[in-house]
């Protein structure tokens, strides 16, 4: 039985729920973006409610980090595109976007573009990281993305690609 459905324009290379009991979150990969759902017929409404406080929680972190005062001095370039001649400059990884109320309606919280097509995700016990495969990433150093979901962060665990 068919409880609960979204199309996706690309083929789902991979699903997977979180095995943290307390949150009912769903993660599925299509071309190359990152869904984040929670299917409400699977959960109590106080769980539902919990998880997507949860995943709301890094759109307040992100938006109290960017009206922080900061010392012009002690200012951190965002993430940008590496450019080839300076290696020290960080890879730009993902982008972060809510749902549209069209998509939340279909119980899509979250979704995360990458730069190339994903074919795994693995979310960690605790439900607050999902790590996604990326093998065909042009540049080679993104080919495994970890992202902070409570934080709406990405980070590459590899600095160095062979």
């Amino acid at each position: 039985k068919v409880m609960f459905a979204y199309k996706t324009p690309r083929p789902v290379t991979s699903v997977e729920w979180t095995p943290n009991g307390a949150l009912n979150m769903l993660g599925a990969t299509s071309g190359t973006t990152l869904y984040i759902f929670v299917p409400r017929v699977c959960a109590t409404e106080a769980v539902n409610n919990e998880t997507i406080k949860f995943l709301r929680a890094g759109a307040v972190y992100r938006s109290a980090e960017l009206q922080e005062e900061v010392d012009p001095d002690e200012m951190v370039e965002e993430e940008t595109p590496a450019d080839e001649d300076d290696p020290d400059k960080q890879l730009h990884l993902a982008d972060w976007k809510d749902a549209s109320p069209v998509e939340a309606g279909r119980d899509l919280v979250l979704k995360c573009l990458h730069h190339s097509p994903l074919t795994q995700l693995s979310f960690h016990s605790k439900g607050d990281y999902v790590a996604v495969l990326s093998p065909t990433d042009p540049t080679h150093k993104r080919g495994v993305v970890i992202h902070i979901i409570s934080q709406r962060k990405s980070v590459n665990p590899f600095k160095k690609m062979k």
